[in-house]
């Protein structure tokens, strides 16, 4: 049947018609194809969640528990509604990663050996989904309130240079930070900035994907000296715009 088809659809100069399936008119509410292509990138635009236990082995990536298509509707409409007023704004999460410790060896000895102590601060932009990574090791600085807000105002800073007047930030830190890092940007900056606190036992954001990704980097790696936690780091996204990785000293 299918030789059959085949040779009756032949023309002159032994080429086939074109395929006709789908351009019938007995379906006039047919979803365009340029809707679904709108669908397709709202979709693909609300943040995926990892598996929050089990991220070194897997790699899927999980919606919100909560989303229904209603809620996604009432999300995609919100979003062109707020669009031009979230132009000079940004939101952002932020966190520190566990210790990333140096040495990094499967060789026993490195077990008992005093290690070195790398930090990384990521704050990550859920507009333009830029991660950045603010690194330092121990014997230049600690993981204090003034360490984690000098990060924060050197974010803020770029972000005003770019037009942006307001800063939402997410995050769970002590109150003295927030106090320190309103203050210093509204004396330095004149922009509004809000926290938003997060709520302890859920305080998984979609930061976490970058350590998810620096971690599965790292496997199988022998690194000596901080100066190759930065290149992991730099190098970690091999698709879509790298993290934007800043030495503090």
């Amino acid at each position: 049947m299918t030789v059959r088809t085949a040779f009756n659809k032949l023309g002159e100069g032994n080429y086939i018609s074109p395929d006709k399936r789908g351009t019938h008119t007995n379906r006039p509410h047919a979803i365009p194809h340029k809707v679904k292509d709108i669908v397709g990138v709202h979709v693909d635009s609300i943040p995926k969640i990892e598996s929050h236990y089990l991220r070194k082995q897997s790699k899927r990536h999980y919606l919100e528990g909560d989303l229904s298509y209603s809620k996604m509707y009432r999300l995609i409409m919100d979003k062109e509604k707020s669009l031009e007023a979230n132009s000079k704004m940004v939101c952002a999460v932020f966190d520190m990663q566990k210790f990333l410790q140096t040495p990094m060896s499967e060789v026993s000895v490195f077990y008992y050996k005093r290690k070195l102590n790398v930090y990384n601060l990521t704050i990550y932009d859920m507009a333009s989904k830029d991660g950045n990574c603010y690194m330092l090791y121990e014997t230049i600085a600690n993981r204090g309130a003034n360490e984690v807000a000098s990060c924060l105002l050197d974010f803020i800073a770029k972000h005003k240079e770019k037009g942006k007047k307001k800063t939402i930030l997410a995050v769970r830190i002590e109150i003295d930070l927030y106090f320190l890092t309103t203050f210093s940007a509204f004396k330095h900056y004149k922009i509004d900035i809000s926290h938003k606190f997060l709520e302890k036992g859920h305080t998984q954001n979609e930061g976490d994907c970058i350590y998810s990704l620096i971690e599965r980097r790292e496997k199988g790696l022998q690194i000596f000296t901080p100066g190759q936690w930065y290149m992991l780091v730099r190098s970690a996204k091999v698709t879509g715009q790298p993290y934007i990785m800043t030495e503090m000293d």
